[in-house]
């Protein structure tokens, strides 16, 4: 649309996470804040809130991939047709209606873990895992597009991971 164009990289949903990546690419240069904050979701034609962040990164002036992370997703079926709008500062935007299906190779592991933190009580009943779908090089495939062109700029990507770990 007008030299710009999203792609839809990846669409993750295992009922605990929820995760959109995209790519902007654009003929001239746009800001960080192009899209603004995060897309308006539709699922089966409905709004619904949501919370969570949404994460711009800016690879070179005319490319930026972003993930959308949801972390409130209670009420969602297990299958359903996201609506998908992006909106650019400029007033362009992007529609897209994806079908979803929740992956079913999650495990539900009790844990029954209680603690205090200050004048807070903590309780985790239970934490839900599933797998994270890499690419066929090894990397998230949201990621891919966005290491293709840092290596052809000769740059390097840093990325951090985390481990909690629950002790008794």
């Amino acid at each position: 649309m007008g030299g710009h164009a999203i792609t839809v990289n990846e669409v993750y949903y295992d009922g605990t996470r929820f995760t959109i990546g995209y790519t902007l690419e654009t003929k001239q240069a746009v800001g960080e804040h192009y899209l603004g904050s995060s897309p308006d979701l539709t699922a089966n034609g409905k709004a619904f809130g949501y919370t969570g962040s949404s994460k711009h990164t800016q690879i070179t002036p005319t490319l930026a991939t972003g993930i959308v992370e949801i972390d409130a997703i209670n009420g969602l079926p297990k299958e359903f047709k996201l609506g998908l709008s992006f909106h650019g500062e400029d007033g362009k935007e992007w529609s897209f209606s994806l079908p979803i299906s929740s992956r079913t190779d999650t495990k539900r592991i009790p844990i029954h873990h209680q603690q205090q933190a200050g004048s807070i009580d903590l309780t985790v009943s239970d934490i839900t895992m599933g797998r994270v779908e890499i690419g066929d090089q090894g990397e998230e495939s949201v990621i891919k597009p966005a290491m293709e062109t840092m290596k052809k700029l000769g740059k390097d990507i840093e990325f951090k991971t985390f481990t909690v770990t629950l002790k008794k």
